[in-house]
């Protein structure tokens, strides 16, 4: 089994239903087997239960998440935007949680993106993420003034632990901005928590998909 991690985030059936998501996981995992030798773990928030044999068949772990803080988020009250930061932010830090202490480079990919022939597998001590971007929202309501998108980035396993603490910032970040009428995300907490020194920005990262609102995909 390969050193490398790859961790997929997903919630693959919503009250809405399954629609296009499940094939849309089993792209990007097929895109990640393409691409780079590593262990893919599932991580699954669904509320609703489905079929999970064709994505336990098809990665190496599989965690389903509904517990009670996925609970309390969806009973949030606080829209669609939070719960998926929210829960974005609880199933990387359980599945940080589940790999443990082991070697090799750890990956992160939302299930409704793929890797491209872009696609290079990350080196380096540090973090590597897309470039920052500014944000549109006023800093006011948002309290930083950047974003890290989440749609792929990496760390080297000796950063486990000090991420495994940046989660814990944002996920109180969230809920404090939202209990305070404020809007934000998981983009913007990780632009205000982690350490730049910790960073290497690339300008292309390799990865495409579909953002989850719209029906127009982005490559970058």
């Amino acid at each position: 089994m390969s050193a490398n991690k790859f961790i997929i985030t997903s919630a693959i059936c919503t009250p809405y239903g399954i629609g296009d998501r499940l094939s849309e996981t089993l792209g990007t995992i097929e895109s990640i087997r393409k691409r780079i030798d590593a262990e893919i773990i599932l991580v699954d928030g669904s509320a609703q239960d489905w079929n999970e044999k064709p994505v336990r068949e098809a990665v190496d772990k599989f965690l389903r998440v509904s517990d009670n803080k996925t609970r309390n988020i969806i009973e949030s009250g606080y829209g669609m935007g939070f719960v998926k930061s929210a829960t974005e932010v609880h199933l990387m830090q359980v599945a940080l949680e589940l790999i443990g202490a082991d070697k090799g480079r750890i990956y992160k990919i939302s299930g409704r993106y793929r890797l491209t022939d872009a696609f290079m597998p990350h080196e380096g001590i540090n973090f590597t993420f897309l470039s920052p971007r500014a944000t549109s929202l006023p800093k006011a309501v948002c309290r930083t003034d950047g974003m890290l998108m989440t749609r792929l980035y990496s760390f080297a396993p000796e950063l486990r632990l000090y991420y495994m603490n940046v989660l814990k910032s944002v996920e109180s970040y969230l809920w404090d901005v939202h209990k305070n009428a404020g809007i934000t995300d998981i983009e913007h907490g990780l632009y205000k928590f982690l350490d730049k020194d910790l960073c290497e920005y690339v300008s292309s990262i390799g990865v495409e998909g579909r953002i989850g609102h719209l029906s127009t995909e982005v490559r970058e």
